[in-house]
């Protein structure tokens, strides 16, 4: 089967893939989605809700930990939050701006949870009571670091990377003829190669060191490309250079 032009598959959920699939259909490639998550909410327990006030700091991993949050919030509870506000990413922060949060701490290239954590730890006072709001499969570097710094942590597991409906065989073999394959978690990784083994043939391109490692050493695949960041450019230009 020949494309007539190149194509990248995108596994994130469809609601994680506009800005970047945008950025490829501009460059004339063909963009085909198979989502490895689906999210859903966990509920906040009594005691994080409890305690929301008092908090020295929260961080947010991502877009869906704002918006799972934001759900299980009124507005009062989040007027009331008077915490420094902390970010992995742009993507983030601009979810934070949506429910009227500003995030003082974002971290950027790399917008990662081991970044946010570094600038975190030179910011906060001692033994600072951090709220870390994320998913309940996130890596746990962010919450480690923080304690290593003898700050007070408590993690807010709120949502989950739920496994979505496999893809049709038609895409599968559609995705099996792709310049490039983009995976932005380990987890994604296990699903896809789960789904279908033969696509560990394919170019596929590791949003970071994290999912890098997972390919290498769970799945005995070398990756075809590693983003320079998980930045919207970097992805873009690590997806592009296999499709020349």
């Amino acid at each position: 089967m020949t494309q007539s032009r190149p194509t990248v598959v995108l596994t994130r959920a469809h609601e994680d893939n506009q800005a970047l699939r945008a950025r490829l259909e501009e460059a004339g490639i063909r963009v085909l989605e198979m989502p490895t998550a689906q999210f859903a909410d966990v509920p906040l327990t009594s005691a994080h809700r409890a305690a929301l006030h008092t908090y020295t700091a929260m961080t947010f991993a991502s877009a869906h930990a704002v918006a799972a949050f934001a759900r299980q919030l009124t507005a009062d509870e989040v007027r009331g939050i008077h915490a420094v506000v902390a970010a992995v990413g742009p993507s983030t922060q601009a979810a934070l701006a949506r429910i009227g949060l500003t995030a003082s701490l974002v971290a950027h290239a790399p917008s990662t949870g081991l970044a946010l954590a570094e600038l975190l730890v030179a910011r906060l006072p001692e033994r600072s009571s951090v709220l870390v709001v994320q998913a309940r499969q996130s890596q746990p570097e962010l919450a480690q670091t923080l304690l290593a710094a003898s700050h007070d942590v408590d993690v807010a597991a709120i949502y989950e990377n739920a496994e979505p409906v496999a893809p049709s065989p038609e895409l599968v073999e559609e995705a099996s003829h792709a310049n490039a394959i983009f995976l932005a978690a380990p987890s994604a990784a296990d699903r896809l190669l789960a789904w279908a083994p033969q696509l560990r043939e394919r170019p596929l391109v590791a949003i970071g060191s994290t999912t890098a490692s997972a390919l290498r050493d769970k799945h005995g695949v070398q990756p075809a490309a590693q983003a320079a960041s998980p930045d919207l450019a970097d992805v873009t230009a690590a997806l592009l250079s296999l499709c020349a």
